[in-house]
């Protein structure tokens, strides 16, 4: 995503940009595949504290009408945006660091 941001910023700029990309996905790890019918995620599904890049996003997304984000999950889940199954065990991960690190502990 870093490349196509840049990537981006630069055309918006007015200069021309060739992006090159190994997969035959544009994006590197922004995408799922599935195998043996069990869905892998390749990298980052999750972003916290957009806050402080939304400026960027703003810019990068005017022309096709902005980009706005949502919480995930709900107020009385503690806003889940995952769950982690291992074996018999589930770990839900919550929005906040602390709610991330008591998890994870």
């Amino acid at each position: 995503m870093g490349g196509l941001c840049c990537g981006g910023l630069l055309s918006k700029a007015g200069q021309r940009v060739v992006i090159l990309e190994q997969h035959y996905i544009a994006g590197g790890c922004t995408h799922v595949f599935k195998e043996q019918g069990i869905e892998f995620d390749t990298g980052v599904h999750y972003l916290g504290d957009m806050r402080e890049t939304q400026a960027l996003w703003d810019i990068l997304t005017e022309e096709n009408g902005g980009m706005e984000f949502d919480r995930m999950g709900t107020e009385e889940d503690g806003y889940t945006y995952d769950n982690i199954r291992i074996g018999d065990k589930s770990y839900n991960l919550r929005a906040g660091s602390a709610a991330f690190l008591e998890e994870v502990k």
